[in-house]
């Protein structure tokens, strides 16, 4: 996945039904500032769920 300058609630709700993106997403060290508190909390509660 390439960097992106950052999301918005509809490609963050994509990316939260994918869980391979969004491991591939959290696991670049570039991404995760580009979230909101919120978003990173669904984020990492999502992959939580996954294991």
């Amino acid at each position: 996945m390439e960097d992106i300058e950052g999301l918005n609630e509809a490609e963050f709700e994509v990316l939260l039904k994918n869980i391979e993106e969004l491991r591939a997403f959290m696991s670049n060290p570039n991404n995760v500032p580009l979230l909101l508190p919120d978003q990173l909390k669904k984020a990492k509660q999502a992959l939580d769920k996954s294991k």
